[in-house]
């Protein structure tokens, strides 16, 4: 069984991006913005799809190849320019406002990864239906275990922002290690 998810990765410069806010917010904030994620692990989830065992992957791998080879994965743009505390899952995160309207090219993408994760259930728990997911908010983690809201913070520090245009769609696998979870890139997918 693997741990698999759906998304896009940042470029070396969007993660400089993001390194350069991690190190603002706790300068202006040491205690309570939580511990920072490794820039190794920078990245935007698209669907999560869980554990996967070697019949589901299969499947999987098929219907990502299918929308490769029919419609294609479409290339989007996307702003990130709100810091946003989660407080059940205790994550800081850089994401669009609210306000900013999400590039229909985004929404195609993650519904389509989003189907693939419903059929996926299905497949893996027949006759189990799938949960509705809440509206996506793109986004991308900066810190774990955060505490505190960092509105405060982000008022004191330049408004960060980051603009992804991402080239490929990757399947990731979460693994935890000894230094805490990584994530590895096990197949990419071009977008057009």
């Amino acid at each position: 069984m693997q741990r698999l998810f759906l998304g896009i990765s940042t470029h070396q410069e969007q993660s400089k991006q993001l390194v350069f806010i991690q190190n603002k917010l706790k300068r202006v904030e040491p205690i309570g913005v939580g511990k920072p994620v490794k820039s190794s692990n920078f990245h935007m989830t698209l669907a999560f799809l869980g554990q996967v065992n070697e019949e589901s992957f299969t499947f999987l791998i098929n219907a990502l190849d299918n929308i490769h080879n029919t419609s294609g994965w479409p290339k989007f743009q996307v702003k990130l320019n709100s810091l946003i505390l989660w407080r059940k899952p205790q994550v800081l995160c850089l994401a669009a406002s609210a306000e900013m309207k999400c590039d229909p090219q985004l929404l195609l993408t993650v519904e389509h990864c989003q189907q693939i994760s419903y059929s996926l259930a299905s497949l893996s728990f027949p006759g189990k239906r799938a949960v509705t997911k809440p509206d996506f908010t793109p986004h991308i983690t900066l810190f774990r275990k955060a505490k505190k809201d960092p509105q405060q913070a982000f008022q004191k520090i330049e408004s960060p922002s980051i603009f992804l245009r991402p080239d490929q769609l990757h399947l990731y696998q979460s693994i935890n290690g000894v230094d805490g979870v990584e994530y590895h890139i096990l197949r990419s997918w071009p977008m057009q």
